[in-house]
């Protein structure tokens, strides 16, 4: 009689054990791993179901987590799935006065050509006054020449979020950051960035500087890149 090993994990004990590691890792990470690893897709869907659950009044996290789930290949994630997630992310950031993150959602569904991008523009448009629309792209240029980040050599990516947020009520900073980053660098920096921006622990214990080596880009590239700056050392007198 063939005999099974008495040590393999439940389909629930694996989805919990995954959802623990995102928590330290990245839900993207941890689910990737767990891809690597063999997990099977019964146990890969119900940690994404999870995610999810916990997520859900998050409508433009769970668009960008399915848009990237989509790309890297798991196959339980459809088109349609992404479409519907970045629909809601659309629309919930349109109803909740957020016509700037609406841009981005509309920029990563539908392009920049299409109807939804133009009318995200003109709300915020609206939501800015007597504002044209090439106003306010043209003060995002201003923007991304005269404000910038600055922060310590060894700051975390939470001190860079939170350099990027200070005094930006508006979201402008914010708005210019990520536009630099899906402009200039691969699409898998602006998915594992947005991922560790959502995790404290992570956010907590990611170097700037390291997280971009890692992919391949030096701390002259992000200075040359991103509105960020890192202050001088000073030089120790002898």
């Amino acid at each position: 009689m063939e005999e099974f090993p008495q040590n393999v994990e439940s389909v629930d004990a694996s989805i919990e054990r995954i959802c623990d590691e995102g928590k330290r890792s990245g839900n993207f990470d941890a689910l990737k791993k767990a891809r690597r690893e063999g997990s099977p897709e019964a146990v890969l869907r119900g940690v994404v179901q999870i995610i999810v659950a916990e997520k859900r009044e998050d409508f433009r996290f769970v668009f960008f987590l399915k848009k990237a789930l989509l790309k890297d290949g798991f196959s339980f994630v459809s088109e349609d799935d992404v479409r519907r997630a970045g629909g809601d992310a659309y629309q919930k950031a349109l109803e909740g006065g957020r016509p700037l993150e609406a841009v981005e959602v509309a920029s990563a569904l539908y392009g920049k050509q299409s109807k939804e991008y133009q009318h995200a523009w003109q709300c915020a448009k609206a939501d800015s006054g007597e504002k044209t629309k090439e106003t306010l792209e043209g003060e995002e240029e201003d923007e991304e020449e005269e404000w910038t980040a600055n922060i310590p050599q060894n700051s975390t990516i939470f001190n860079l979020f939170e350099a990027i947020e200070s005094g930006d009520d508006n979201l402008e900073h914010t708005d210019i950051f990520w536009s630099e980053i899906h402009d200039n660098f691969n699409p898998e920096v602006a998915d594992e960035l947005f991922e560790i921006q959502h995790n404290e622990k992570l956010g907590a214990g990611t170097k700037v500087v390291d997280f971009f080596e890692k992919h391949g880009y030096s701390k002259k590239d992000i200075e040359i890149f991103l509105p960020v700056k890192f202050e001088k050392v000073p030089t120790k007198k002898k």
